[in-house]
């Protein structure tokens, strides 16, 4: 990245991935990014054929990235990434998309009109690692996307959500799909989630059909003017 350049553009269209191959998009240091121009990433149309996309690091601030109209697919046995959390090595979960420390900073995420697939008896369609922060009136959307996992649609390996700052994380007009019934197999699973200082964390015009449950995490913390909305859903599931 340039540090004097008023824009970094990143643009991927029509791009396919077999063979276990993995596509990254690199961030910062959150120090960094606070001083670096903004980004636009765009990914359009994007199909992953056994394939992983790795998002890692904070965004400098005011950018974008967008994920539309693609389909992920990944499996347990044929995905080659490897989780960077302290142990966890020798492990796989057949992700998709992997958010590997990702700070949103007065960014918009924005996942559209895209199917996630992954295949396994303990497979996470979308791994966190290192934490989820959106801050700085940022927002993540996932809209019109369907999420397909025998056992996770988000799983995070020792990581906590933290939407703060008047951010907003909001999962809307979507199909999620985690038909396993084992206990403690939710379909979003943290560590700790904490909405705080005017943000919203919510969950609208949706469906469920999962084994267990929707949301599972060992503490929910709600305040500052911050709300949990959920509205218009339709759940198929033992524990919401």
């Amino acid at each position: 990245m340039d540090a004097f350049a008023d824009v970094l553009n990143v643009t991927l269209r029509h791009c396919v991935l077999a063979g276990g191959a993995q596509l990254r998009i690199g961030g910062l240091s959150e120090s960094t990014a606070r001083r670096m121009p903004h980004a636009l990433v765009n990914m359009t149309n994007v199909t992953s054929l056994e394939g992983t996309s790795v998002l890692h690091g904070a965004m400098p601030q005011h950018s974008s990235v967008l994920l539309a109209n693609s389909t992920l697919r990944a499996t347990v046995d044929g995905s080659q990434y490897v989780p960077t959390a302290r142990g966890l090595a020798g492990f796989r979960y057949g992700s998709a998309l992997v958010l590997d420390g990702v700070r949103l900073l007065s960014t918009r995420f924005v996942m559209t009109r895209s199917t996630l697939v992954c295949g396994g008896e303990s497979c996470a369609a979308i791994l966190v690692e290192r934490g989820l922060d959106v801050n700085l009136s940022s927002v993540f959307y996932m809209d019109s996307c369907a999420v397909k996992s025998r056992a996770h649609v988000m799983y995070a390996l020792a990581s906590d959500l933290r939407v703060v700052g008047g951010s907003v994380f909001s999962i809307q007009n979507s199909l999620w799909s985690a038909p396993s019934t084992e206990h403690y197999e939710g379909a979003c699973v943290f560590r700790d989630v904490a909405v705080v200082d005017g943000s919203v964390l919510q969950i609208v015009s949706s469906t469920f059909r999962l084994g267990f449950a929707v949301l599972m995490a060992a503490t929910l913390t709600v305040t500052g003017g911050s709300w949990l909305v959920h509205r218009n859903n339709e759940f198929h599931t033992a524990y919401v």
